[in-house]
């Protein structure tokens, strides 16, 4: 787990891993970057989760972005 306040370099470390990780040949396991999720949010208006192994429905994608106000709700659907 990497864990610290905004603009602590969390992301930052998780790429140097993540290339590390792809020239030495190991696996980091389950990595969510939040940053990198906001961004695709933001940028594209949508979220693939399948590369995640979520499965869910657009109404309960909906319901739980209820909580998260920083992210934009108009205009994203779910993808599988």
């Amino acid at each position: 787990m990497i864990a610290g306040p905004n603009g602590s370099g969390k992301s930052t470390l998780l790429d140097y891993l993540s290339k590390l990780a792809s020239t030495k040949h190991f696996s980091l396991g389950f990595v969510q970057n939040p940053d990198a999720l906001q961004k695709e949010i933001v940028e594209t208006k949508r979220l693939y989760l399948g590369h995640l192994s979520v499965h869910t429905t657009d109404d309960e994608f909906s319901v739980s972005l209820n909580d998260t106000p920083s992210m934009p709700k108009s205009r994203l659907r779910y993808l599988t």
